[in-house]
């Protein structure tokens, strides 16, 4: 996946409208903010925030 911090995984319990599987973030304070995620996601369903 394109996470630097490896943090994402496939859901095995959803998916979106077209039968993928949603992806899930597993330890959320580990997160960098790098917005990689954002940038793949096909469905422009990520949006990444900054914490001040």
């Amino acid at each position: 996946m394109a996470c630097p911090v490896n943090i994402l995984v496939l859901s095995q319990e959803q998916a979106n409208s077209k039968g993928n599987a949603i992806i899930e973030v597993t330890e959320p304070e580990k997160c960098t903010s790098c917005a990689r995620c954002a940038q793949i996601c096909p469905d422009t369903a990520i949006t990444v925030y900054r914490n001040k």
